[in-house]
């Protein structure tokens, strides 16, 4: 069996001017909800990642759950820091 992006992909290049999407829909066994929705993007989260291995090299007896609540705390303390969005001018 094909799978979604697949099945969206064919249907878009392959569907004929006279076959609406919800008939090429109906053949593929695709939902029209499936066909136009939008795959989501993977976060970027090496930020995140760089900041919690500076905090397991900096203390190598942490754990991976201290560490992950150590880097939040930090990332509190720092936005508490920054002036108010309206002062940043």
């Amino acid at each position: 069996m094909k799978t979604a992006a697949e099945k969206r992909a064919y249907i878009r290049d392959h569907r004929s001017h006279g076959l609406s999407v919800a008939e090429g829909c109906g053949l593929m066994g695709l939902s029209r909800t499936t066909f136009y929705d939008q795959p989501r993007s993977a976060a970027d989260d090496t930020a995140i990642v760089e900041a919690i291995a500076a905090i397991c090299d900096e203390f190598e007896h942490y754990g991976w759950r201290r560490a992950c609540r150590s880097s939040a705390k930090r990332h509190d303390r720092q936005s508490k820091k920054d002036p108010p969005l309206d002062a940043r001018a």
